[in-house]
């Protein structure tokens, strides 16, 4: 979910902070995908409106998954 729909959607970061119960600082904080368990439950506050999508983060979930597979392997010899 971007942070852009939910602004869209909500209007003011303080609208988001107290939907969700969290500090305007943290939603200032979000990246452009916003966390996975803040797009999960804005979908279920919103009744769907902002509809969460498993997509952007399981992208992001593989992208982790390779760079600590990177640091794994030991330098050669």
């Amino acid at each position: 979910m971007k942070k852009n729909d939910v602004l869209d959607h909500f209007k003011s970061v303080k609208s988001i902070s107290k939907k969700l119960e969290i500090d305007p600082v943290a939603v200032y904080q979000w990246p452009e995908i916003i966390p996975e368990l803040q797009a999960f439950r804005l979908d279920f506050l919103t009744n769907g409106a902002l509809r969460y999508r498993p997509d952007p983060y399981d992208k992001q979930r593989a992208a982790k998954a390779v760079l600590k597979k990177s640091k794994r392997k030991k330098p050669a010899k």
